[in-house]
C-alpha cells in the first residue's frame, strides 16, 4: 500500500517539476527475411535500417547497415533510453521513427519509411523481384528519414 502512495505522488508531482521521465524505444527489434521469387534465401542482400527523429529531417540518429547470413535472415536488436520528457517548447526529448530498405545486386530494391505510422512488425519477409536496373538505396535529400530507390546512371 505504501508503494501505490508512493507512485500515485510521484505520478501527481511530476508535471509540477516540468519534466518527466519516460523509457523510449531507440530502436525496435526485428528480424529479416529476405527471399527471391521462389521462396529461396538471398544470402548477403543489404538491409540498411535508419533510425531518425522525425521532427529535425536534417540528419538521421543512426543509419546500419547489415547483411543477411545463408538463410536469408538478419535482426537488428531492440534499443531503448530514459529520457526526460520537459513540459516546455525547447524540449530536449527526441521522438525515433525508423526506415528500412533492402538492396541485392540483380534484383529491386525494396523499401519501408515511417514505421511508426505504418506498424513495425517484429518480422518482415521481404520477397525480392529480379531487374536488370541496379538499384541501390538511397536517402532522401528532401527527407534524410526516408529511402528512395536509386539507379546509377548508365557507364557508371
Amino acid at each position: 500500500m505504501k508503494g501505490l502512495r508512493i507512485l500515485l505522488a510521484f505520478s501527481l508531482l511530476a508535471p509540477l517539476c516540468g519534466c518527466l521521465p519516460l523509457y523510449v524505444t531507440k530502436q525496435p527489434s526485428i528480424t529479416f527475411l529476405v527471399l527471391d521469387p521462389e521462396s529461396l534465401p538471398v544470402e548477403q542482400a543489404a538491409i540498411h535500417f535508419l533510425q531518425y527523429d522525425p521532427m529535425n529531417h536534417s540528419t538521421p540518429i543512426q543509419e546500419l547497415k547489415v547483411a543477411t547470413d545463408p538463410g536469408g535472415r538478419v535482426t537488428i536488436p531492440k534499443d531503448s533510453e530514459w529520457q526526460y520528457l520537459k513540459f516546455t517548447s525547447d524540449s530536449t526529448a527526441r521522438n525515433y521513427d525508423w526506415s528500412w530498405c533492402v538492396e541485392k545486386a540483380g534484383f529491386s530494391a525494396e523499401i519501408k519509411n515511417g514505421l511508426r505510422k505504418s506498424g513495425v512488425a517484429d518480422r518482415e519477409v521481404i520477397r525480392l523481384r529480379p531487374t536488370k536496373n541496379a538499384e541501390r538505396c538511397v536517402r532522401s535529400n528532401q527527407h534524410h528519414g526516408i529511402f528512395e530507390v536509386g539507379v546509377p546512371a548508365r557507364g557508371k
